[in-house]
């Protein structure tokens, strides 16, 4: 009579070879993409520490004459305000930058400066070239690459960059897995601020958007306006301790959304300001020596098996 094996008996470390296997070559695989990411990640985690300082309070009068004198025919999709609330920048929709901008009378001040934040965060959401999709890929490669660690099992700490490659993923994991794991909760809308139901349409002028929202709430501390889905226009607005969003619709209707969220607020280190950006900054040091160990590790090896043959 046959024997058939009995699941109970089944033993975890069967698997070990395959999951080496696998482990390894994701990782190979993404590495370029996450390396990508995990750079304009730690840039864009000195954000909050840069703007943690505080805003000069913004003249609405003065700023909607301004953007009526630098936006006449209302083909701008975003506006963002200088920190020190003395020039903002314009952004056309679909074309890009259209400058820079006093705040008071609205004359321009050159072209559009260098944005590094604005930068990192197309390289960091879709590596310039709005490939999206594949951040979201290469984040949810990064979460299996952490549980098949975890299944791989303790390994004896030793002074080698493999020592330190487990070192870092059984003892730092908690700062590690952090920003993957919201950078992946956020691409699935999962513990994210819910927005309230508008119906679609054609976005409204950006200075018609700032003359509604003024009539209702304070937009002293203004820090962005732009044009959103569904036709609908977001602002930011920078109350302390996290940033308020409003949503008015091409109806006129103004609507304050859920706030950021506190899964955006953990990736991005908005929640208490310089602070929180520097947790962040640091966090996602341990991914960075996982992901360089990692490779060195593999890179070592390979070498050593092309000298032998």
């Amino acid at each position: 009579m046959q024997a058939f094996p009995n699941p109970g008996c089944f033993d975890m470390r069967s698997l070990i070879p395959f999951l080496t296997q696998a482990h390894r070559w994701l990782a190979l695989l993404t590495a370029p993409v996450l390396l990508l990411i995990i750079l304009s990640g730690l840039v864009l985690a000195f954000k909050p520490v840069v703007e943690s300082g505080a805003r000069p309070p913004v003249d609405v009068a003065s700023l909607s004459r301004a953007l009526e004198q630098a936006d006449p025919g209302h083909k701008a999709g975003v506006m963002s305000l200088s920190s020190d609330g003395t020039r903002f920048v314009l952004s056309a929709r679909g074309t890009g930058a259209m400058g820079e901008f006093d705040a008071q009378s609205g004359a321009r001040v050159g072209a559009a400066g260098f944005d590094l934040f604005g930068l990192a965060r197309n390289l960091h959401t879709n590596l310039l070239v709005g490939a999206g999709w594949l951040v979201t890929l290469t984040t949810s490669v990064t979460v299996i690459l952490f549980l098949s660690g975890f299944l791989l099992g303790w390994r004896r700490l030793r002074n080698t960059l493999s020592g330190w490659h487990a070192g870092l993923g059984w003892l730092a994991w908690p700062l590690a897995a952090l920003t993957p794991v919201t950078g992946l909760m956020m691409a699935f809308h999962l513990g994210t601020a819910s927005l309230p139901y508008y119906e679609a349409g054609r976005p409204l002028p950006l200075v018609k958007v700032i003359e509604i929202a003024s009539q209702q709430v304070d937009l002293s501390k203004l820090a962005q306006v732009r044009t959103f889905r569904g036709g609908a226009v977001m602002l930011t607005v920078q109350d302390e301790p996290r940033a308020a969003l409003y949503l008015v619709t091409s109806a006129g209707e103004l609507l304050r959304s859920g706030g950021p969220g506190w899964v955006r607020m953990l990736h991005e280190g908005t929640w208490a300001g310089a602070f929180s950006g520097l947790f962040t900054f640091m966090s996602t040091l341990p991914l960075l020596g996982l992901l360089l160990t990692g490779l060195l590790t593999w890179w070592r090896r390979h070498r050593l098996l092309n000298a032998a043959l």
